[in-house]
């Protein structure tokens, strides 16, 4: 589970300099996901549909998550390689 948000990252990353936000936006979208992964069922949908109930939506949700997530993906065939970083002097604009 350890390398989903790095491999995450690196997906959506347009380029060098824009890392650092995707990074950040990355790490929210999984902070509120497992915030609302552990409270919504305990106070919510268990006292309402039942653990049995509860435990099949969570695992539809899941993998309907992770279907739009792949397909999203495989349809993506503009995704650019991220180029090595480059070291220029200070002031110098670099143009690919």
């Amino acid at each position: 589970i350890g390398m989903i948000t790095p491999a995450s990252i690196r997906l959506v990353v347009p380029r060098v300099g824009a890392a650092g936000s995707s990074a950040g936006t990355i790490y929210a979208l999984g902070t509120v996901g497992s915030l609302l992964g552990t409270f919504l069922p305990v106070i919510v949908l268990i006292p309402r549909i039942g653990v049995r109930n509860t435990f099949l939506s969570m695992a539809a949700v899941g993998l309907a998550t992770g279907a739009l997530g792949f397909t999203s993906l495989v349809r993506d065939t503009t995704t650019k390689v991220v180029p090595e970083a480059v070291e220029t002097p200070i002031g110098e604009r670099v143009t690919q």
